[in-house]
């Protein structure tokens, strides 16, 4: 075996290795001592990360890719757009049911990010939530906006909304519950969510 395929397969065994330490324990709660413990040497873990830091934003940017792969692309101008939008929840729901560690490392960067580490976590968010915002897009050009809103302000409501909805599942009353309850929950209620964002609750006379 070659020394580039040999060290390839010792950062993957890192990866994989600190994928399950930082799904199980979190940022906070991981330590590369205990990855350790899977039997990987110290000094291999610094030879291909530099620090704590570099490994854990390296498995939330594995996590965070491999959810938008197994979303794959989405026909945004052939199909419903409510048709389109069910698949990307399913595409997602069975992608945190599948993959638990990843699920909690994607969660953790969404709803309580490290505060040092908030540049890079956007960073690596960016492409999802670029996905997001054109889905919404998308969807806003399906329906007939009120004659006061324009799309701008739809969007920037939608993102200040979606701020808060995100905030709702880090509070302390939701901390209270495990954070596999938590992802369930959130995704559970997007749909929901969107609805109301959209039409909201309130029934008009003659409806």
């Amino acid at each position: 075996m070659k020394n580039e395929e040999r060290s390839e397969l010792t950062r993957e065994k890192i990866l994989q290795a600190a994928l399950h330490e930082f799904g199980e324990h979190g940022y906070e709660g991981g330590t590369i001592g205990h990855i350790c413990k899977t039997g990987i040497n110290k000094g291999l873990i610094y030879h291909h990360f530099k620090s704590k830091d570099d490994l854990y934003l390296t498995c939330m940017r594995y996590a965070v890719n491999h959810l938008l792969l197994e979303v794959g692309d989405l026909d945004l101008q052939g199909q419903n757009i409510q048709d389109v939008i069910s698949t990307y929840m399913n595409k997602r729901y069975v992608f945190f049911k599948t993959y638990h560690d990843e699920a909690r490392i994607v969660f953790e960067g969404l709803l309580s990010v490290p505060t040092k580490l908030t540049s890079e976590v956007q960073e690596i968010f960016a492409p999802l939530h670029d996905l997001n915002e054109k889905l919404y897009q998308a969807l806003l050009n399906s329906i007939t906006l009120k004659e006061n809103v324009n799309k701008e302000a739809a969007l920037s409501y939608f993102s200040m909304v979606q701020s808060m909805f995100n905030a709702y599942f880090s509070s302390p009353m939701m901390r209270q519950e495990s954070l596999e309850t938590r992802i369930e929950e959130h995704e559970k209620r997007i749909p929901q969510f969107l609805d109301f964002m959209l039409y909201g609750v309130a029934k008009k006379e003659g409806e």
